[in-house]
Parts: C-alpha cells; sequence; structure tokens
C-alpha cells in the first residue's frame, strides 16, 4: 500500500457504493472509524500487492485502529 498524500480519501470518487481508502495511516483509520460510527461493520479491501499491502496494513492502520476504538486488539478479543 503505497500513501498518496495528496488526496484524502473522502475526496475520491465513488462508484457502486464503492470507496477508495488513499491516504495516510491516519486518513484511513479515520475513515475507516467514519464507517464504523454509521454501523458499518465490516469491509472488503484489496491491494495491488495482497501480501505487501496487508503486511503494511497490519503493521501500520491496524495499531492505530486498536488505539482509536473501533477494533479492540487482539489480545482483548481472545479473552473473551
Amino acid at each position: 500500500m503505497r500513501y498518496h498524500r495528496a488526496y484524502k480519501a473522502k475526496s475520491l470518487p465513488q462508484t457502486r457504493g464503492d470507496r477508495c481508502l488513499i491516504g495516510s495511516p491516519s486518513d484511513i483509520v479515520e475513515t475507516l472509524t467514519e464507517l464504523a460510527d454509521a454501523v458499518i461493520d465490516g469491509v472488503l479491501m484489496s491491494w495491488v500487492d495482497p501480501i505487501g499491502g496487508l503486511k503494511e496494513f497490519s503493521r501500520e492502520v491496524m495499531p492505530l485502529l486498536e488505539k482509536k476504538g473501533p477494533r479492540a486488539p487482539i489480545s482483548a478479543r481472545t479473552a473473551a
């Protein structure tokens, strides 16, 4: 996943209900948090490089999502 700082996730055109998430890790977290606040409980994500994109998302975005609240840390989910 490459972050294109020139674009904000909210400013990209949407088609068929799709939404492109392009931006810094905090931009992505902001958009996913807005979706969670709108009671969207799941998203389908894809990358041009699926393995590299998923690793980068896990390393850079997931910790921010867990810190902000829409996503519980794995340790909290497995303890329940």
